[in-house]
């Protein structure tokens, strides 16, 4: 953690989304695939603090919306790849892992922007409904 002085440094979308997207395929393969080691306490949490700092960094740089966006999409894409073959505890299972980086993201930036939680989007995606 920075000096009280001294601001936290600045995460760029494309920098911070390059590694969001990862732990998002690597979730992926985990929870679907069930391939590869789960996450760390240290990497949930680190990836919990990108997504914190870019959501709260002043304008222009804060990004809680374009992470929102990119989101959904990203939560489309694995959904039609996997709509066929996975099972509602998997669904759940995903839709937890997720909640669990962007749970800023869900707590403040959809409430405020009135948009549709993460774990609905997910349900939507996967016609859950």
């Amino acid at each position: 953690m920075p000096p009280r002085n001294q601001p936290e440094e600045l995460i760029g979308f494309d920098e911070g989304w390059g590694q969001l997207s990862k732990f998002i395929l690597r979730g992926e393969m985990i929870v679907f695939d069930k391939t590869g080691r789960m996450f760390t306490k240290d990497e949930y949490s680190a990836h919990y603090k990108i997504v914190y700092t870019m959501a709260t960094q002043t304008p222009p740089m804060n990004f809680a919306e374009a992470l929102y966006n990119q989101l959904t999409v990203e939560i489309s894409a694995v959904a039609a790849r996997r709509r066929s073959t996975a099972r509602k505890e998997l669904i759940d299972l995903y839709t937890k892992l997720l909640g669990a980086i962007f749970k800023y993201i869900d707590r403040f930036y959809v409430v405020r922007a009135e948009k549709t939680p993460i774990a609905q989007v997910v349900e939507n995606a996967f016609n859950l409904l």
